[in-house]
Parts: structure tokens; C-alpha cells; sequence
């Protein structure tokens, strides 16, 4: 069956089932209301806050990334961030990253490279299962259980929860990317993609703790080839030119800097866009000397402006905010990142030095 084909098969299901969740949600509402009266002010209440979170924020999204980080800590991953819709919460606090709809996306890392298969394939599965759970327990608890308005808010979203959980389970390829059994059944059986998506995991664990030095180098070179438009190629070729430049080979990191400068409009949010176009700033000052180019890429990366990419692009291009930027580099809590960060101001300001000299 081509990717099409199967497109349509998900979308058809998902319609299908879509139709049943609301149809459940609509038959929920009404026994609910009706079957109190003593409970009627506060049932309607339950209704109103239950449709203001599917305008703004839908619980079911809300309950899935619990399920992946819940399911990712007992795995054994670190967290990283978690996305809803148009934001992004992380260590860093909360940030603008500019995605459509209520999407969620849950980022987290192995801790070492141990079993990171297996880990992985559960916290993929987190999301869907915490779904599906919910959903059974609180339309169980309707049926069971005398209507009660905090209860009640519970109960309307089951039905939604149940259809979030299917959705994911389903295998399918979508324009905001792979569904959650799409990754497990790609894991499973080992695809090419999924050797990628793996080793950009454990590289990006390993910088946690540990520095570029620590990654085997046939960890991101010696793997097979994927599709350029993947976040997995996007996120390997980033690690690629960072790890030649710690390792002082220049010309492989212009070589894959390059590369992602070809591949950059792949990016899958506006935020992580902005972040790669610092880097672009950078190199095209540092190791290209075009001055010109640099200040274009520092242009677009304006909505990275709190980041330490930004600070580290604004020092290089214009030679200004070094404090600013070594503030960033102490602040940053991966070991391998800051070691990065650190041997790129380290050439910037030698650079800059020899610049003085010449003039």
C-alpha cells in the first residue's frame, strides 16, 4: 500500500471513530445534565469549562504528554521539554514555538546508551495508553458513580480520550510527523528510520552529561540513508557539523553545514527554525568570513532572541553582548552544549582579536 493509501485508511478511521467520540460526548452531556436535577447549575458549569478546554487547550492532548512522561520516567529518560500547540515548556521555562493546532510532542533522552531501544519504544507507547486508560476508567465511572460536576468534567473528556488514544495507536505518517505507533512499529522492526532516530537519541543523551569526545564516532556516521525531509536527518545533521567542529575537523563541519542549510526549511516549528538560523549566523561569520550573509540568517533568528545560539550568533556577527553570552554558557545545563558553546565563543573572540590586529 503506497504512503497515500494508508493516509487516507488513517483518516477514514480516524473519522470514523471521531464521529463515535462525539457522538459519545454528546450522550454523555445529556444523561448528564438531565439525570440530576439537584446537580443541574453545577453540570451545566462542568459543560461550559469542558467546551472553553476543547476551543483552548483539550485535555486530551493535556493527558497524552502525562502518559509519555510518566511512562518515560519509569523508563529511565530524561526530560527535556514538553510542546502543546503553539508553546514549549523546558528547563528554560516557557517559549513561543509556533506550531498550528493542538499538537503535543514530549522530548526526552536516555540517560546512557543502555537498552535505549526498549526505553524508547515504551515512552512511545506512554501517550496513547494513558489515553486509552482514562478514557475506560471515567466512562466506567459514569455508569457506576452518581454524577458529580467535578466528576462530570472528567466524564465528557473520555470519549475524546479514547479517540486521542486510538488515533496514536494507529501507524500513519502524517504532516506534523509520525504517530506514536508509527515509532513503535518502526522500532520494532528496525527500520532505517528508526536506527537514525535512535542514534540522534543517544548522542543527544550522551551530550547531557557528557561532551562530543564520548560519541563514537560511528554513532552518527556509519548509519543508513533516510529521507532528507525526516526531523531525524534534520536533528543527525546538526549533531554531524557540531561534532566535526568540536573535533576540529573544519572542513567536514562546512561540509555538513552546508547540508543543513539545504534542508533547513524542513524544520518542523518555527522556534527550532530560528535556533538553526543562529548557527547559520555563526558559521557564515566564523568560518565563511561573509559578514553579509551572517547578518541576513541573524535577521531570521529573532525569535530565538533568549536563547544561547542567539547570544553566541550575536556576538560573532556585530561583537556585542558578550557578557550577555557568557552568562548563557554558564546557564546551560547540558555538559556536552556548553562544551560546544564554550570552543565557539573561544574561536569568535580569537577571531575578532585577529581581526583588531590586522586593521
Amino acid at each position: 500500500m503506497s504512503g497515500r493509501a494508508k493516509r487516507i485508511v488513517y483518516e477514514v478511521c480516524v473519522s470514523v471513530f471521531g464521529l463515535f467520540a462525539v457522538a459519545g460526548t454528546v450522550l454523555v452531556g445529556f444523561f448528564g445534565v438531565v439525570q440530576d436535577a439537584n446537580q443541574m447549575l453545577g453540570c451545566s458549569i462542568a459543560l461550559v469549562v469542558f467546551g472553553l478546554f476543547c476551543i483552548f487547550l483539550p485535555v486530551s492532548t493535556l493527558i497524552h504528554e502525562c502518559g509519555h512522561l510518566l511512562f518515560g520516567t519509569v523508563s529511565g529518560l530524561q526530560f527535556v521539554s514538553v510542546s502543546v500547540g503553539r508553546f514549549r515548556i523546558s528547563r528554560n521555562g516557557i517559549r513561543y514555538v509556533g506550531k498550528q493546532g493542538f499538537s503535543g510532542e514530549t522530548q526526552m533522552l536516555p540517560r546512557s546508551g543502555k537498552r535505549v531501544r526498549l526505553k524508547t519504544a515504551f515512552f512511545a507507547l506512554g501517550g496513547a495508553i494513558f489515553n486509552l486508560v482514562f478514557g475506560g476508567v471515567f466512562i466506567a465511572l459514569f455508569f457506576v458513580v452518581p454524577i458529580h460536576p467535578v466528576l462530570f468534567f472528567f466524564e465528557l473528556c473520555a470519549p475524546l480520550n479514547l479517540l486521542e488514544g486510538v488515533a496514536a495507536l494507529l501507524p500513519a505518517e502524517l504532516d506534523t510527523g509520525r504517530t506514536d505507533g508509527k515509532v513503535f512499529s518502526e522500532i520494532v522492526a528496525d527500520s532505517d528510520y528508526s536506527k537514525v532516530f535512535l542514534a540522534v537519541l543517544t548522542a543527544q543523551g550522551i551530550l547531557l552529561r557528557k561532551s562530543f569526545q564520548n560519541i563514537p564516532q560511528e554513532l552518527l556516521f556509519n548509519l543508513p540513508v533516510i529521507r532528507e525531509d525526516e526531523t531525524a536527518f534534520l536533528a543527525l545533521t546538526q549533531l554531524r557539523w557540531q561534532y566535526s567542529f568540536m573535533n576540529q575537523d573544519e572542513s567536514g563541519a562546512i561540509e555538513q553545514i552546508k547540508r543543513l542549510e539545504s534542508i533547513g526549511d524542513y524544520c518542523p516549528d518555527t522556534l527550532t527554525r530560528a535556533e538553526i538560523e543562529c548557527e547559520f549566523a555563526y558559521v557564515h561569520c566564523v568560518l565563511f568570513s561573509d559578514n553579509q550573509l551572517a547578518e541576513t540568517h541573524l535577521q531570521e533568528a529573532a525569535l530565538a532572541k533568549e536563547t544561547c545560539q542567539y547570544h553566541m550568533a550575536v556576538y560573532a556577527v556585530n561583537g556585542e553582548g558578550e557578557n550577555e553570552l557568557r552568562s548563557a554558557i554558564e546557564k546551560e545545563k547540558s555538559a556536552g552544549m556548553k562544551e560546544l558553546y564554550t570552543a565557539q565563543y573561544d574561536r569568535a573572540r580569537r577571531q575578532k582579536k585577529f581581526c583588531h590586529k590586522a586593521e
